[in-house]
């Protein structure tokens, strides 16, 4: 009984300081680095294993993916025509699994890993809270939101850092950064002004008529607010499995 105890304590302890590894789910696409189509295998990889964790993955801790949902997202007050602060919650974002995957690269000297995308329709739909101006017009308002990005392209930027636990190499990933644009922006603000139809009517208006330069002025709150998302997305994989085992040889 003693024997079979200390075995029991011994498991216990390998899982929690990580002397267990996991493998690669099945489900995600391996390249081989040493292949003439390494890069062209990588972009089919990221883009089935996007499409493959759209419902989220238990094995990983991975909450899905399309729809993610969030609890919250803050944008400070922007730099040119939009002049306040937004705060969002409870906001769901939905389209990221019908994306294209297109030039992907790894870097092995430099620990990075780049590609891009191009999404048809994203949609984020949250409750907002905005006190401020747009394009020098007082707004302010609580209530429902609906933000879409027609044929948006954005620059993923994965960085890693190797770590070695027990003679096994993983990559850590440090940092994630995200550029994007769009073909066209689309916004909605409902209940602004208290209910006031007309004024929250010429407001949408405004705003769509200008979504160039609206987009510009916050696109880097959305930007952050992805890059962490996507960041803890690659934690949760990558610190996990051996490198060997995602990229072989």
């Amino acid at each position: 009984m003693q024997q079979h105890f200390e075995k029991f304590v011994l498991l216990i302890a390998a899982s929690l300081f990580g002397e267990f590894h996991a493998a690669l789910h099945s489900g995600f696409t391996t390249c081989k680095t040493k292949d003439a189509d390494f890069n062209s295998c990588l972009n089919k990889a990221i883009e089935n294993g996007v499409k493959f964790i759209k419902n989220g993955l238990k094995e990983y801790n991975l909450r899905p993916l399309d729809p993610f949902k969030y609890p919250s997202m803050k944008i400070g007050v922007g730099a040119g025509a939009v002049n306040l602060e937004q705060n969002y919650k409870d906001i769901t974002v939905t389209g990221f699994s019908g994306l294209t995957v297109l030039n992907a690269n790894m870097d092995f000297d430099k620990k990075k890993l780049t590609f891009s995308t191009a999404v048809p329709l994203l949609t984020q739909k949250a409750t907002y809270n905005i006190d401020g101006k747009i394009l020098m017009l007082p707004v302010r308002g609580t209530g429902p939101s609906t933000l879409q990005l027609q044929n948006s392209f954005s620059n993923h930027t994965l960085d890693f850092q190797e770590q070695t636990k027990d003679g096994i190499v993983y990559y850590k990933p440090t940092k994630y950064t995200i550029k994007i644009s769009t073909e066209h922006a689309n916004f909605n603000f409902e209940n602004l002004f208290d209910g006031n139809k007309l004024l929250g009517d010429n407001i949408n208006k405004v705003v769509n008529q200008e979504w160039k330069l609206i987009f510009l002025d916050v696109r880097d709150g959305f930007q952050e607010a992805f890059g962490q998302i996507f960041l803890d997305y690659a934690k949760r994989i990558f610190e996990k499995v051996p490198m060997k085992e995602i990229f072989l040889e």
